[in-house]
């Protein structure tokens, strides 16, 4: 039918259907909606919860009655998921906030994690076998990423997310400088009536929940052979708490206050949507911020008040803001004025320090963004965004929050009196009186005195963003998205860091690199065949200098100090093409296949590019950056198939190769005859293959109750190096550099996440009783096979290291959250427990301190009676964080409104 008006409901947009009853609405924003057609001389019909995801079409078509008469009863129809979903065209998860709700979870981040090819070593995200920190996260379409670390060191408030889109196979030319995914975080806006949540969650009570960890944190063998009473330290409790809030709807100064006195601001009207969440806890061991303990008497009566007093420290503090403010002004104009803050105060844990924590370092974290972004369509076929973002973030670590070295980097300040380096190397302290002391360590080489390697780090970050995106349905097969992105940095990094044999490593640099990219990408949707292909060029100026010759950095009459550039040059600048192409065919009506091939860039993170970028040589064997680096690249092909059992089961199977090049590592560059410094250079690669299997069923028929996923994946990750400082710590061991392959740190095989979820809607009974409406029972558990390890050499002086040759055990950990809501009034209030690591397994070995120890005590005797793994794996010092947390059970209340 032409001619008949589609509305999508509680907003300004729609559109009319053409002579062949075809329509199309452009740029409507991720969420739930309804959706209705209406012609005169025909019934009105409406769809409601259809649901929107980012970057996919969704298709409705409406069979619309005709009338003697028009009606005005409306025909509701409850929208149903689509058989195939025709345009994925690569391996992507979409993650709603009903998932986020209903997993035991503690951060969006560990969902994520959850997704099939996805490996966490050491709590660092890996993605189909690529390094930690080649995943970019983006917040509404704006990057949130530290350039100087390449971390995502932001939270974002678990209430403001909408849907989270989890990039694993592949991503189209409008994403740049990511090589192994994206993770697109859409947050929530404001809706046309006002709605809220509050919720606390704590196991800060006694009797229910014990950190058993603490039975391995005091080991009676480690206590010191003295006349003093070792301080045995109280149960450790981590007192964990965490409370958030959201709010969000019509803003009420222009919706009710300005019509009462006469005043109608045009369009939809201005929404709102704030968002918030604290944590607030001592930490899974004692940290320096979180115990406080006297200098130089550690031994206090443990049993004294006032010493339990003192004992009590701060907790680590986390948190974190967002609000959201978007407007309509007209059915063609969206206009939106976004920020997030973080705030994040925590301390160190080391073994070796654990009779004085207090000599460890605390760190004071903080980032920003504030953006703001306008969409006008010009027609119905043609919209564009412009988009202008700022993200700041800033590190200070010092020790005990009173240290700190002055400009010159030559005096250290602690408590107002000014100590000289000489006198504060970690193996002195100074007493009460001010006398410098010897090294005060036990038996066992615990430090119970003075402080650990005294240094102090401040940075601030600044990145500026200015994007266009125009995107055109020119014709009804293609819709074709083009756009430029201009990014300006303002980099400040200072450390200085005293080591024995008074070593002063400095670091002291201000940059100003920008960064250019433009891309094109057509969307071709035709009925046999979906085909996204797309080209993006960046370009990238470093803006520094770099000595023409590596070998003679610096003048020779300071080739002791440094600090002045021999003969400098311009840093090269860098251009980098990357073609994307996905095809996705429809081979049943339940059945679709889809094949991905892309290459994916990353500029090197600015660490490795203006590290000690003046040479700065009062530092044994210092590392320097590369402003010359090039961009890191990956090369990755897909081939995958969905199959669909049901309009609520359905299993997805892929299979991937990757060839990446171009990765970091260090060099040693000899600048006298005795003299070497690392330079980081572009001389690593790698390569991964796997096969993937992922089984998703939503709540409905059938088992309606019934919902969850099955994630599977095989991997091979192999590769020169597993850290971009590999060479250089075999250069310091004596080994030779390796030029061949080998399994990567992050190297597991098999992976499986398995979560079953029963959910009973309110109102809903089950075996006549009404009690168990509005229920949920959620269990996940996630099994991986062990990471690699490399044993010691197999006789002395042994110059080739044998790289990963082994395997850890494997780990395993069950989770369960029970949620239970009770409604009145048009509220809501419910009551959650979240039981992590139900079954108290012990033995998740994450990491291993010392492998030497380990492979003597534990793996060359593992099958003999009292072969304890724990204690190898956590060295000397037995480090109880080498292996998972124990059982930990937090109790919850929300309501909603």
């Amino acid at each position: 039918l032409p001619g008949v008006n589609v509305i999508i409901q509680g907003t300004l947009l729609g559109a009319a259907t053409n002579v062949s009853g075809n329509y199309f609405v452009l740029n409507v924003s991720v969420g739930s909606y309804s959706v209705s057609a209406s012609m005169i001389g025909y019934e009105v019909k409406e769809f409601t919860k259809v649901r929107i995801k980012q970057d996919l079409t969704t298709i409705i078509d409406f069979e619309l009655r005709s009338a003697v008469v028009e009606i005005k009863e409306v025909v509701r129809v409850e929208a149903k998921r689509p058989i195939v979903e025709m345009d994925v065209t690569t391996s992507v998860t979409y993650i709603d906030a009903r998932d986020l709700e209903a997993l035991p979870i503690t951060q969006f981040q560990e969902a994520v994690a959850l997704s099939a090819g996805a490996v966490e070593e050491e709590g660092e995200l890996h993605i189909r076998g690529g390094r930690g920190r080649e995943v970019v996260y983006m917040v509404d379409g704006m990057v949130l990423r530290d350039p100087v670390t390449g971390a995502f060191d932001s939270n974002i408030p678990e209430a403001s997310i909408e849907e989270i889109a989890v990039y694993t196979g592949g991503f189209g030319a409008e994403y740049g400088n990511a090589q192994s995914g994206v993770v697109n975080v859409v947050t929530k806006s404001g809706g046309p009536t006002t709605s809220g949540r509050i919720a606390y969650k704590t196991n800060d009570f006694t009797g229910i929940t014990d950190d058993r960890d603490r039975l391995r944190f005091f080991d009676k063998n480690d206590q010191i052979q003295s006349d003093e009473n070792p301080y045995p330290g109280p149960a450790h409790h981590e007192r964990y708490k965490r409370a958030d809030f959201s709010l969000g709807g019509p803003e009420p100064i222009t919706t009710y206050f300005l019509p009462e006195i006469g005043v109608k601001i045009p369009g939809e009207g201005l929404r709102y949507f704030l968002s918030s969440e604290i944590t607030n806890t001592l930490g899974r061991f004692p940290t320096s911020r979180s115990v406080t303990r006297t200098q130089f008497h550690p031994w206090e009566d443990p049993d004294d008040p006032e010493v339990k007093r003192l004992m009590q420290g701060k907790p680590d503090v986390a948190k974190t803001f967002s609000g959201k403010l978007s407007y309509r002004p007209s059915a063609t104009q969206r206009i939106t004025v976004g920020g997030l803050r973080n705030w994040n105060d925590f301390g160190a844990f080391d073994q070796s320090w654990k009779y004085n924590l207090r000599g460890l370092w605390q760190f004071n974290e903080k980032s920003s963004q504030a953006y703001v972004n306008w969409s006008h369509t010009l027609s119905p076929k043609t919209f564009y965004e412009v988009k202008l973002d700022q993200y700041k973030t800033s590190l200070v670590w010092d020790l005990e929050g009173d240290f700190y070295i002055d400009a010159n980097g030559d005096t250290l300040e602690a408590r107002g009196r000014d100590i000289p380096w000489v006198e504060v190397i970690p193996e002195r302290y100074q007493d009460e009186r001010g006398v410098v002391q010897g090294p005060d360590t036990l038996v066992s080489g615990w430090w119970t005195s003075g402080n650990n390697r005294y240094n102090y780090h401040e940075d601030k970050k600044t990145t500026t963003t200015l994007r266009a995106d125009l995107t055109s349905q020119v014709a009804k097969r293609h819709l074709v998205k083009s756009g430029v992105e201009a990014r300006y940095f303002d980099i400040y990094n200072f450390l200085a860091d005293v080591a024995s044999g008074d070593n002063l490593y400095r670091d002291d640099f201000r940059v100003f690199p920008h960064q250019l990219g433009i891309y094109l990408q057509d969307k071709m949707e035709y009925l046999g065949m979906v085909v996204n292909a797309g080209l993006r060029a960046d370009y990238l100026d470093p803006n520094a200098m770099l000595p023409a010759d590596s070998t003679q950095p610096v003048p020779d009459s300071l080739w002791r100090d440094g600090g002045v550039i021999y003969n400098p040059r311009p840093a090269s600048t860098k251009f980098q093409l990357s073609p994307r192409l996905g095809i996705s065919r429809p081979l049943t009506s339940r059945d679709v296949l889809h094949i991905t091939y892309g290459h994916y860039f990353q500029i090197p993170r600015f660490s490795y590019m203006y590290q000690n970028m003046n040479y700065i040589l009062t530092s044994a064997f210092g590392i320097m950056g590369n402003p010359n680096l090039q961009s890191e690249r990956t090369i990755s092909s897909e081939v995958g198939i969905e199959h669909t059992f049901t309009e609520n089961f359905r299993v997805n199977a892929a299979g991937y190769y990757k060839d990446i090049t171009n990765l970091t590592n260090i060099v040693q560059i000899h600048y006298t005859l005795g003299n070497w410094y690392g330079l980081y250079t572009n001389s690593d690669k790698g390569s991964v293959w796997g096969i993937e299997l992922a089984l998703k069923k939503w709540a409905g028929a059938p088992m309606r109750f019934w919902s969850g996923f099955l994630n599977y994946t095989y991997s091979i990750a192999k590769g020169i190096s597993s850290s971009s400082r590999q060479n250089y710590d075999f250069i310091w061991g004596g080994y030779d550099i390796p030029i061949t392959q080998n399994p990567l740190d992050w190297d597991q095989r098999h992976s499986i996440a398995l979560n079953v979820g029963f959910d009973v809607p309110p109102d809903e009974k089950i075996l006549g009783v009404g009690f168990f409406d509005n229920l949920g029972i959620n269990v996940l558990t996630k099994y991986e096979s062990g990471m690699r390890w490399t044993p010691p050499p197999s006789f002395p002086n042994y110059r080739i290291a044998r790289i990963n040759e082994l395997k850890m055990p494997y780990t395993i950990t069950t989770d369960l959250k029970v949620r239970k809501g009770f409604q009145f009034y048009g509220t809501e209030i419910s009551f959650f427990s979240e039981i992590l690591n139900i079954f108290d397994k012990p033995n998740n070995l994450l990491t291993i301190i010392d492998e030497v120890r380990y492979f003597v005590e534990y793996w060359s005797n593992k099958d003999e009676p009292g072969a304890d793994f724990v204690k190898a794996a956590g060295g000397k010092h037995r480090d109880p964080s080498v292996v998972g947390p124990r059982r930990r059970i937090r109790l919850g209340v929300a309501y909603e409104f």
